[in-house]
């Protein structure tokens, strides 16, 4: 799973990258949420914009459509209905 995360969450990222002892959630060190997959072992992020699940050869897949992201989303209050409608208008005129 890679979690891209905005300057929002800098501070938390550095913490997670540190060294942190085996059977220690770098996670809950930099204080952070867990987000369950839907498709790979690994979860995400719940503070983060965007998961993608990567599988074990480095091969990166969106899972889903960029509609369904959106949806996503907005579902978990990241995103407002004038911010998606936004967003689909400029996915429209890539």
């Amino acid at each position: 799973m890679i979690s891209y995360f905005g300057n929002d969450l800098l501070r938390e990222s550095w913490i997670a990258g540190m060294p942190i002892p085996s059977g220690i959630s770098e996670l809950d060190v930099a204080g952070l949420t867990p987000l369950p997959s839907k498709k790979v072992k690994p979860g995400g992020i719940a503070e983060c914009p965007v998961n993608i699940d990567c599988y074990s050869d480095w091969n990166c897949h969106l899972i889903g459509t960029f509609e369904q992201w959106l949806e996503d989303e907005q579902k978990r209050g990241k995103l407002s209905e004038q911010e998606k409608t936004k967003l689909f208008e400029l996915n429209a005129e890539w």
